[in-house]
């Protein structure tokens, strides 16, 4: 405690470095989640690794462990970083945090002096496997993201090839943190050459669709389908407003087209042989450049199938698949038994040529 909070001297690269202690930000994202942001941090942490936090005006004689939320990043003037952790608000600590953020919000002065101890934690080298399956709850993508984003950012060579994300929430508001840096978490992967599919489900209700499709500033069209079976254009409205129908909303820039779960016809026409085109008729339809898709974040209105979400990734690999889960018992539980039930069935290690699935699982418990 005493090495990682108390500072003898004082960069001049890091401006505002407290001798005593750390500069602590909170900020209140939502009804359920707060923001904690600790300044000019030295230390090194990996990806899936948390610390203890102590702050005394909030809680006098409380230390509470809370995984870190943003990934290690080294900067060439100064070995110092901003650590942020994602805190679901229930009782107790999590509570006086959360008001106290409100409390304060807008304020000039908000900051508080605060306390750490750590990292602790041994999580498993991820680069080693060729296939990577990340699932989480709520706040457990604070586990999941900064292991997707170490592996994008890591400037050695990796073994991994593709990499599924799945967050589950209730609510739309409940992902906001995340959405920014998924989407440049996608930028970086399609740069790399590395296959990433990011899905959140929103499990809240139809209710959350009609927020979403309003919500101009995030950029997301209205491109709701039935999933269950195909019907024209004039059935997507009736088939849209009846409960319990699974919807899909792709996230797409605002300068890009609408995407729907189908093909579109746009889509359909590039799809077509050139043989249709004749020489009369001007240039052909498939001559001009190719683009390449965009790829986007997914959000699925429905209870995720983790056993399908988990089965895909596992055939399609040649190599070793990791999966690492952060949540709930119930969603852990149904993780836990997708992979035991999908290694029997492949006979993993058995002469089948199946190659080895492994199973990494972080549980909170509320």
């Amino acid at each position: 405690m005493v090495w990682k909070n108390i500072r003898v001297q004082v960069k001049k690269a890091c401006d505002g470095t407290q001798r005593i202690g750390h500069e602590i930000e909170v900020e209140a994202i939502s009804s359920e989640l707060t923001i904690v942001t600790i300044k000019a941090v030295h230390l090194t942490w990996r990806p899936g690794q948390h610390i203890y936090l102590w702050l005394p005006y909030l809680g006098p004689l409380e230390s509470h462990p809370f995984t870190i939320a943003s990934p290690y990043t080294t900067k060439a003037e100064c070995h110092c970083n901003e650590i942020q952790l994602a805190i679901r608000t229930h009782s107790g600590f999590s509570k006086r945090i959360h008001n106290y953020a409100k409390k304060t919000q807008g304020a000039s002065d908000r900051s508080l002096t605060g306390f750490i101890a750590g990292p602790y934690g041994a999580p498993p080298r991820w680069e080693a496997f060729e296939t990577l399956i990340l699932i989480s709850a709520s706040t457990g993508a604070s586990y999941t993201l900064p292991i997707l984003e170490s592996l994008l950012a890591s400037p050695s060579t990796i073994c991994t090839q593709r990499i599924y994300f799945l967050l589950v929430v209730r609510e739309r508001s409940h992902c906001q943190y995340y959405e920014n840096r998924l989407s440049k978490a996608l930028a970086q992967a399609e740069a790399r050459g590395i296959h990433l599919d990011v899905e959140i489900a929103i499990t809240g209700g139809a209710s959350s669709l009609a927020e979403s499709v309003n919500d101009k500033s995030a950029g997301i069209e209205d491109t709701r389908v039935d999933v269950k079976r195909e019907s024209g254009d004039d059935d997507i409205e009736e088939l849209n407003e009846k409960k319990g129908q699974p919807y899909i909303l792709v996230k797409t820039d605002s300068s890009s087209d609408s995407s729907f779960s189908k093909p579109s016809s746009r889509a359909a026409q590039a799809g077509k042989s050139c043989c249709s085109c004749s020489e009369d008729a001007g240039p052909c339809c498939c001559a001009g450049p190719s683009v390449a898709p965009i790829k986007e974040i997914v959000y699925t209105y429905v209870r995720p199938n983790i056993a399908e979400f988990i089965r895909k990734p596992v055939e399609i690999t040649g190599g070793e698949t990791s999966v690492a889960v952060c949540g709930g018992k119930s969603l852990v539980a149904s993780v836990r038994n997708s992979v035991a039930r999908l290694s029997d069935e492949r006979a993993v290690h058995k002469g089948t040529g199946a190659q080895g699935i492994h199973l990494h699982v972080e549980e909170y418990c509320f």
